[in-house]
């Protein structure tokens, strides 16, 4: 029988009580930002869920992971034991939203207990940094001294966690890469699997939803000329909603536009079809 487990603003989660062990995990089309709902992108948790299972099955030879199976826009799982952190990592300084890189450079250039260079412009290629941020209702950027002295992960599990973070980073760059697109930053999750304690990587991957992916065609002849990357991530949305809205403060959002939606939606089936398509 399926029970529901959990409940959020863009997944739902569900336990059998005939499989303890594991969970089933449905992404909606629901799209949020600033910690909010914004919009639903009609396909999206469909995408979500082919994408992250490509690369589950691609990346099991850094770190096992908890997938079992999916279908449509659900993921069966190993249930584990989440770490409160998200192991987020940058190859270009960029971002919307105020736990952003970019948008906190503009105010300081130590960030995340990472001292930064004067003179960065706004997608800049930069060398690979970590910065991790705290798993509350607002996440909080946090430096990696921190993770261990908050208990939030005991030295050993951390070491071993950025590693396999950096690996997996530079094994998706370089398959992006391949594929025409730039991965400049994104965030992962690990936890322990609670039938075994063994460390896994979890929630999803290298999606358009917790990844920054651009075309790499384009993205030096923009970067040169002040132009925004030609983008598939969901800072298209956040964008709008910047703005025409303060999306911290304003107790109501502007409803996105269908044409902003359609755009979307566009480019999140073009990003798969991209990253998907059999390699000759």
């Amino acid at each position: 029988m399926k029970n529901l487990y959990y409940t959020g603003k863009i997944r739902d989660i569900y336990h059998f009580d005939d499989l303890p062990h594991h969970l089933l995990v449905e992404h909606t089309d629901k799209q949020s930002g600033f910690n909010r709902y914004l919009c639903t992108i009609p396909g999206r948790g469909k995408i979500l869920t082919d994408v992250s299972a490509w690369w589950f099955k691609l990346t099991q030879h850094i770190i096992p992971n908890h997938y079992v199976d999916h279908w449509d826009n659900k993921m069966l799982v190993r249930k584990c034991t989440q770490f409160p952190v998200e192991v987020v990592v940058r190859n270009y300084i960029t971002g919307s939203t105020k736990t952003s890189l970019w948008e906190n450079y503009q105010h300081s250039h130590e960030y995340c207990g990472i001292n930064f260079p004067e003179g960065l412009r706004k997608n800049q290629k930069i060398e690979l940094v970590i910065t991790p941020s705290t798993k509350d209702e607002d996440d909080r950027p946090i430096s990696e001294q921190e993770v261990v002295m908050m208990k939030l992960m005991t030295a050993e599990e951390w070491e071993y966690v950025r590693e396999k973070a950096l690996e997996l980073f530079k094994f998706g760059r370089q398959i992006a890469k391949e594929r025409g697109l730039i991965l400049a930053d994104t965030k992962f999750e690990f936890g322990r699997d609670c039938q075994t304690g063994q460390i896994m990587l979890t929630d999803e991957l290298f999606t358009v939803d917790s990844s920054r992916f651009w075309k790499l065609a384009s993205y030096q002849q923009r970067f040169d000329n002040d132009l925004e990357p030609e983008r598939f991530d969901k800072d298209q949305v956040r964008n709008w909603i910047r703005d025409h809205a303060d999306p911290y403060n304003d107790q109501e959002l502007p409803e996105v536009p269908q044409q902003l939606i359609d755009t979307v939606q566009k480019s999140y089936q073009e990003f798969a079809q991209i990253l998907l398509a059999p390699k000759d």
